[in-house]
């Protein structure tokens, strides 16, 4: 029995090795004691630390950000480091809407350089349906999302072919209306690339007042009809192309969730850059819905 016991010991800890060297954010993820109990092992974890069914993590990392309807801006600002110049872009999160969201728009991701018009938006319009502006070109899913349920949304494209856009939506690939809009200074995005050094927030929009017919710059002010009002969790931004696999996985693998990070902006550069009265609880949920996590 006792060698039964050990070897079951060794697993664990071959497990947490194996996690601890793959996993995103390892950092977040420390040495995890187990004790040999008489009649099963204990895992204890630090202040902070939950277990997920094989090792230690912070809070923080299996964490959703709940945004409620505020009079003050509330919202998610990248401070930590710089968005990247890219040429190429994946966005993959997890959104939860309110049952009562109305019929406006509700920013999701919004990120402006020193131009007045944004250069990325993903938001929800009328009643809960996808809208993405991806420089000159915008994106519309036709079928609303569900309220009070959980949806993964993945978004990749290629900057440079307008049309080289995949869109999905709990791993399923969607139709899309698609549209562009057209400037007096067409030279902004005759690159087809995102320049770096702008500013990405989550949850939040703004927009810029004072402007002049001589002017693109002008004092910015937070748009709070725009806000948005639910859960997001597991935020991750790459400066590529993720293959279909991989976003497939995203949406339906819960040990997905743990290896695959952004490669220019990951989940806890937001969590760490929280402003107004946007909460942090924990655990997200996320891990629930997969067939595949451990208990």
């Amino acid at each position: 029995m006792r060698i039964v016991i050990f070897l079951y010991c060794i697993v664990i800890f071959t497990i947490n090795k194996v996690l601890l060297t793959s996993a995103c954010n390892s950092a977040y993820y420390p040495p995890t004691k187990c004790l040999d109990k008489l009649d099963h092992y204990e895992c204890i974890c630090g202040q902070g630390q939950l277990w997920n069914g094989y090792t230690c993590v912070a809070d923080a990392v299996d964490s959703r950000l709940v945004f409620n309807l505020s009079h003050f801006p509330s919202y998610i600002e990248l401070n930590s480091k710089t968005f990247p110049r890219i040429s190429e872009l994946t966005i993959s999160l997890w959104i939860r809407i309110k049952s009562k969201i109305d019929s406006t728009q509700h920013t999701i991701l919004f990120y402006k350089t020193d131009d007045t018009q944004s250069v990325l938006l993903v938001s929800l319009i009328d009643n809960a349906r996808l809208h993405v502006e991806l420089l000159d070109d915008i994106y519309d899913v036709p079928v609303p999302l569900s309220r009070e349920q959980w949806h993964h949304i993945a978004i990749a494209h290629n900057l440079s072919q307008s049309e080289n856009i995949k869109i999905l939506i709990n791993g399923t690939r969607v139709i899309l209306l698609t549209s562009s809009r057209h400037y007096r200074h067409q030279t902004r995005n005759q690159q087809r690339i995102i320049d770096s050094g702008g500013d990405l927030f989550v949850g939040q929009t703004i927009r810029t007042t004072n402007l002049t017919s001589n002017s693109m710059t002008g004092d910015l002010e937070f748009d709070n009809q725009r806000t948005f009002y639910g859960e997001i969790t597991l935020l991750n931004i790459w400066q590529k192309i993720l293959p279909d696999h991989d976003l497939h996985l995203l949406a339906n693998d819960c040990h997905a969730q743990r290896r695959l990070c952004g490669d220019a902006v990951t989940w806890m550069d937001f969590v760490n850059d929280i402003k107004g009265e946007v909460k942090i609880h924990w655990p997200s949920g996320i891990f629930s819905i997969f067939e595949n996590c451990p208990n």
